[in-house]
């Protein structure tokens, strides 16, 4: 999804939810330029807003991905990466070499 203002009147208690194991499957790219403020809300999925600065607040919640231009968390909010969601489904044949890297890899059985 491309957008490209947002009216930051509307993100008290916004939430974005999706379905369980699909916060990689949803994009939200922002183009502008201004502060995004989110208050009390939680939000799925990856949001990339090189340009903007994003605050979380008053225990919004992100869960996925976040890139701006700088992040603010205030108090009680929570990010969690997709690192951490979900494991990533690998054929089990990659899996020795994917284990002997040096990055850690999250592995389902």
């Amino acid at each position: 999804m491309n957008i490209g203002s947002w009216k930051n009147g509307n993100t008290q208690g916004l939430k974005l939810l999706l379905p369980a194991g699909a916060s990689r499957a949803v994009r939200i790219n922002y183009a502008g330029t201004g502060m995004l403020a989110f208050k009390n809300a939680v939000l799925q999925g990856t949001i990339v807003a090189p340009d903007a600065l994003v605050t979380l607040d008053e225990g919004s919640q992100m869960l996925g991905s976040l890139r701006a231009k700088r992040v603010t968390f205030g108090t009680g909010s929570t990010f969690i990466d997709h690192h951490h969601l979900e494991p990533l489904k690998i054929d089990p044949a990659c899996v020795p070499s994917l284990q002997s890297a040096t990055v850690p890899v999250i592995v389902e059985k």
